[in-house]
C-alpha cells in the first residue's frame, strides 16, 4: 500500500471516530450503511479484483447471511453476535459449494451461472411465505435489543470495517496466498504450469468473499431490524459492483472510497427516484473514460501506473 493510500485511510477512520460528537443521528444512519457497502464492496473487489472471478451472487449471498442469521434469532432464539456469525458461516459454506459447482468455467459462463443462482435465490425467498415471509419481508431483533440510538452500531459498524478490511483482507492480499491468487488472475495457465492448484485456490477465495458478504448482509440485517428480498436484487448487485470499480478495482482503498462516496450521493439523489441509476451509470463512464483505476488512480496516480504482472518466483514457493 502507498504512503498515500495508508494517510487517507487513517484521516478517514480518525474523521469517523469523532463524527459522532458533531453529527445527528441521520449522518450516522448514512456511515452505517456505507460501511455496510465498504465490506461487502471490498469483499467482491477481493473475488473480482484480485483474483479475477466476476460473480453476480454476492448481494444473493449477502441476504442469506441475513436470512439465516434472522431465522436463528426468532426460532432458535440465538443472540444476534452468535447468530450473525452463522450467518457469515452459512454464506461462506454455499460459496464454498458454488464455488466447487461453478469455478471450473471462467468470463462470461461464471458470470450468467452466478445470475441464475442469485435470480433462483431471489424468486425463492419471495415466494416463501411460511419461513421468509415473502416479500413483505421479516422482522428480526436488534443486535443491541431495543435500544434507540444509533452511536452503539456506528461504532459497531466502524470495528467491523476496521477489522475486516483495513485488517483481515490487508493481510490477507498482502501474505503469499494473496500473491499467487493475484498471479492466477494475470495467467491461470502459467500459474498452473508452476504447480499452484488453481481450482482450490480459486474456491477458497470465493468462500471467502462470501462469508465476507454474509457477515455485512447479517450485521446489516439486525441493524435494520428487517430482511427483504430487496438486498438480493440485481439493482444492489450493481450499486456493489460501481462502488468497487468507481473506487478502483484491483487496488485496496479503492472499494473504501467508492463505497463511501456513493453511499453519499446516493442520499442527495434519492428526489430523482430511479433516475439515480442513471446517474450512477454516468459516473461509471466518466470514471472509465478519465480514469480507469477509478478515484484512487486520481489520488494515488502511482496505483494506476504499477505493473499489474506478479513475478513467478516471489510467488512459487507457495504454490
Amino acid at each position: 500500500m502507498a504512503q498515500l493510500e495508508k494517510i487517507i485511510l487513517l484521516i478517514l477512520l480518525a474523521v469517523a471516530l469523532v463524527l459522532p460528537l458533531f453529527s445527528n443521528e441521520y449522518t450516522l444512519h448514512i456511515v452505517i450503511l456505507a460501511c455496510f457497502y465498504v465490506i461487502l464492496s471490498s469483499s467482491w473487489n477481493l473475488l473480482a479484483g484480485y483474483s479475477g472471478q466476476v460473480s453476480f451472487s454476492h448481494v444473493a449471498l449477502a441476504s442469506l447471511g441475513a436470512y439465516t442469521s434472522g431465522l436463528l434469532s426468532l426460532h432458535a432464539g440465538l443472540h444476534p453476535a452468535i447468530s450473525i456469525l452463522a450467518g457469515a458461516l452459512a454464506a461462506g459454506v454455499i460459496g464454498f459449494l458454488i464455488g466447487i459447482l461453478t469455478l471450473r468455467m471462467s468470463g462470461s459462463y461464471l458470470a450468467l451461472t452466478t445470475i441464475a443462482f442469485s435470480e433462483i435465490y431471489r424468486i425463492v425467498i419471495s415466494l416463501e411465505y411460511e419461513i421468509t415471509n415473502g416479500q413483505v419481508g421479516l422482522s428480526v431483533p436488534g443486535l443491541f435489543g431495543e435500544a434507540s440510538s444509533k452511536l452503539a452500531y456506528y461504532y459497531t459498524a466502524i470495528g467491523l470495517v476496521v477489522a475486516i478490511v483495513f485488517v483481515g483482507i490487508f493481510k490477507l492480499v498482502n501474505s503469499d496466498f494473496g500473491l499467487t491468487i493475484r498471479a492466477i488472475r494475470e495467467d491461470e495457465t502459467a500459474a498452473a504450469a508452476m504447480g499452484a492448484k488453481v481450482v482450490r485456490y480459486k474456491v477458497i477465495v470465493f468462500a471467502i468473499s462470501s462469508a465476507i458478504a454474509g457477515l455485512a448482509g447479517a450485521f446489516l440485517a439486525h441493524y435494520t431490524l428487517l430482511v427483504s428480498p430487496e438486498m438480493a436484487t440485481i439493482t444492489q448487485m450493481g450499486m456493489v459492483i460501481s462502488m468497487a470499480v468507481i473506487g478502483g478495482l484491483g487496488t485496496f482503498i479503492g472499494p473504501v472510497l467508492g463505497g463511501l462516496s456513493l453511499e453519499i450521493i446516493s442520499e442527495y439523489v434519492k428526489e430523482f427516484g430511479n433516475y439515480h441509476l442513471l446517474i450512477f451509470g454516468l459516473i461509471l463512464v466518466l470514471v472509465m473514460r478519465f480514469s480507469p483505476m477509478g478515484i484512487t488512480g486520481l489520488l494515488v496516480p502511482k496505483s494506476g501506473s504499477k505493473s499489474k504482472h506478479i513475478s513467478q518466483t516471489s510467488w512459487r514457493r507457495e504454490v
